[in-house]
């Protein structure tokens, strides 16, 4: 793409938050972050010295609103993975799984438990910042949690620059007993790899609106889309192979992506959360609080019982 081509497309997708992206103003006030300030990342997208880098500004964009809910998506399904997970245990980067069919232990003789101490001569915690740019959570621990998995786990439609992956990697591992070791891995790759976008032409202007064009019918459509968790997020993708060789689906959080929460509600009229495109599960519950003041001893001055219903 030519700068004014990624120009016109940060902008699109900035227009569209500064729209629709109802907490925007919260955001300013919690996290000092002003979506509507557009000049210095468009600064960067001009200066962009590729499609990549391109992509990487504007998932870094997004993700600075630090809202789950929200995220940017590189069009590409190319994934590539070590063979083993990983995830925090007292900040630790732990190995937590290993898939043994591609990494048999006469060869790759660490272990569940094992520290992860660098790969590609950058640490754990190096890459834990780097894809923390691009891949902010509703808070610090759970945007640590996911930057680690994608260490090992790499999808380029969050990742921009997975589709650069050499062939394999140095991975250096920390024992249990604190002996390290340097592992040379292959990564498994899947799908075909965005390295840029290519010649494209520049939008036109048109005379007139294209005929037959019902906006009503745009937006009752837009009005029922779905929104909830991408199915094409990485949480959703992958494998894992228990330690008895059987094989299923990458499995994390509870209730990923679902509308309904996992916990006990308190008894109340449900509102929205029914109909499968509702935004948000909501109702309306009575709670009843009552509080006891401290009795005074001086003249004048009794007692209150303050009761509240809400």
């Amino acid at each position: 793409m030519t700068p004014d081509q990624r120009a016109i497309d940060f902008q699109t997708m900035a227009a569209a938050y500064a729209k629709q992206y109802a907490p925007a103003n919260w955001k300013i006030q919690t996290l000092g972050f002003n979506l509507f300030d557009l000049g210095p990342w468009l600064n960067r997208v001009r200066a962009a010295k590729d499609d990549l880098e391109f992509y990487e500004i504007s998932a870094e964009y997004v993700a600075r609103l630090e809202d789950t809910h929200s995220s940017f998506i590189t069009p590409s399904h190319f994934t590539a993975w070590l063979g083993f997970s990983v995830d925090l245990y007292d900040n630790r980067v732990l190995i937590e799984q290993v898939n043994r069919s591609r990494l048999p232990m006469e060869r790759y003789p660490f272990e569940i438990g094992d520290e992860l101490v660098s790969v590609d001569g950058h640490t754990a915690e190096q890459w834990i910042a780097e894809f923390s740019r691009f891949l902010r959570m509703g808070n610090p621990r759970a945007t640590r949690r996911y930057a680690a998995d994608s260490i090992t786990y790499r999808v380029q439609s969050e990742i921009p620059r997975a589709a650069e992956l050499p062939e394999s990697a140095a991975v250096i591992i920390r024992g249990r007993g604190g002996e390290t070791a340097l592992y040379t891995i292959p990564w498994l790759k899947s799908g075909a790899a965005l390295k840029n976008v290519g010649p494209v032409p520049s939008p036109r202007a048109i005379m007139g609106l294209p005929e037959g064009l019902d906006f009503d019918m745009l937006r009752r459509l837009f009005r029922k889309g779905a929104w909830t968790v991408s199915p094409r997020n990485k949480l959703f993708r992958g494998e894992t192979e228990d330690e008895d060789g059987s094989v299923a689906a990458r499995r994390y959080l509870l209730g990923w992506g679902a509308t309904a929460p996992r916990f006990r509600l308190p008894d109340f009229t449900q509102r929205l959360g029914r109909n499968p495109f509702d935004f948000f599960y909501s109702g309306v519950y009575s709670s009843h609080i009552s509080v006891l003041s401290r009795a005074c001893e001086s003249p004048g001055c009794s007692s209150a019982s303050i009761s509240i219903g809400v």
